[in-house]
């Protein structure tokens, strides 16, 4: 107790410093989490531009080789669904850069015109070679640094062969240099979305079934509920992005050939969990629309302990099966829950409110039955391996 109370003032320094920096808080766990990500990262960068350096000096470079070590600092990054951990734009960057100001430089001598000139077409360039839906802007940063020598015109055909090494150095050695496991990396973001799925439907049951509390509370609370489905969605369409990476990729590979087509006959299992999410907003959005027209106490069937008891185990189902564990027996529970349910339905509103969570369980069954690689049998067998 003594060594805490002794720590906290200055970890109260540190949080207000932060604040006043406008940082977010540290949190340990993302910390720790960042630094298993990000550490191999840095080593990758620091290998490969160390031997990018070396490779030109042995070359005959008179001058440091900055643009050697340039390459893998702009273009490497950590994606364990592809071959290569490269970002092709920043590296095509670097070199329409390089080529640009070569080329200005050519017809113009060094200054103010020259300058914004090398400026102007970089960013239009930028616009066409873009880093996601960003303008790449690596193209202006290496087309201003031609001019950073008094001699631009022989730094800048210094620089051209210098960023070749690089190149070449950084496509050979990164697919060697602690590749992530893709297998892994997809386990744990399947394991992620059937964690926001499975939350989002058991929310949404616990806000359908309480009493006490105000439709406009109730209401405000389901929204809540939509929008991280929403995101939940938004996860699984990058995921269907990995995914065909990683298959793509898999020809390519040296370390990870098997791993990453692996990955890439996940696209059923995303695919089910697409449509449950979908499936699971329709539920959401039902019981708020009923919500506001009928009174949810009068009808014994949408009680919290009824709901609870109808989504329970279709939430263990789908949890097992994203996350590539077996889930025959909770798949079996869910039918069972089902069957219940449907016997004592006297109401429409208990029908409709029942109909996506019966949509679910019979994307479960079929799930269940395939047996294609990329079927929750196949993430079963991955998760395992």
């Amino acid at each position: 107790m003594a060594g805490e109370s002794g720590a906290a003032p200055g970890n109260r320094a540190v949080r207000r410093l932060r604040s006043l920096a406008g940082l977010p808080p540290i949190d340990r766990a993302a910390f720790g989490a960042i630094a298993r990500t990000e550490l191999p990262q840095i080593a990758r960068i620091v290998i490969v531009a160390a031997v990018g350096w070396q490779v030109c000096l042995w070359l005959g470079a008179q001058d440091p080789p900055i643009y050697a070590v340039l390459v893998p600092l702009v273009s490497l990054k950590s994606d364990p669904f592809s071959a290569f951990n490269l970002s092709w734009s920043r590296l095509v960057g670097v070199l329409i850069g390089l080529l640009l100001g070569l080329a200005v430089l050519r017809v113009m001598s060094p200054g103010l015109l020259a300058i914004s000139v090398v400026l102007a077409a970089s960013l239009l360039l930028g616009m066409l070679v873009r880093i996601g839906n960003q303008p790449n802007m690596q193209v202006a940063v290496s087309a201003l640094l031609v001019f950073s020598n008094p001699d631009a015109s022989a730094y800048g055909l210094t620089r051209l062969w210098e960023t070749g090494v690089g190149t070449a150095v950084t496509a050979l050695l990164t697919p060697f240099l602690f590749p992530a496991d893709p297998r892994v990396a997809a386990r744990a973001e399947l394991a992620a979305i059937a964690q926001a799925l499975t939350s989002g439907l058991r929310d949404a049951t616990r806000i359908a079934g309480e009493t006490g509390r105000s439709v406009l509370d109730g209401t405000r609370e389901m929204l809540g509920v939509i929008e991280r489905l929403d995101q939940a969605q938004e996860r699984i369409r990058t995921m269907q992005a990995q995914i065909t990476s990683a298959a793509r990729s898999a020809g390519w590979s040296v370390l990870r050939r098997g791993a990453l087509r692996e990955v890439g006959r996940l696209e059923p299992t995303r695919q089910l969990a697409a449509r449950s999410a979908v499936n699971i907003q329709a539920f959401a959005e039902e019981v708020m629309t009923f919500a506001e027209r009928f009174d949810f106490d009068q009808d014994a069937q949408l009680r919290p302990d009824s709901l609870r008891e109808l989504t329970e185990p279709l939430a263990q189902a789908l949890d097992d099966a994203l996350a590539g564990r077996e889930y025959a027996a909770a798949l079996a529970r869910a039918r069972a829950a089902r069957q219940a349910f449907v016997a004592g339905e006297h109401t429409r509103v208990a029908s409709i409110t029942r109909r996506p969570l019966n949509r679910i369980l019979e994307d479960l069954e079929r799930a269940g039955t395939a047996e294609p690689p990329g079927s929750a049998g196949a993430v079963h067998d991955v998760a395992h391996q």
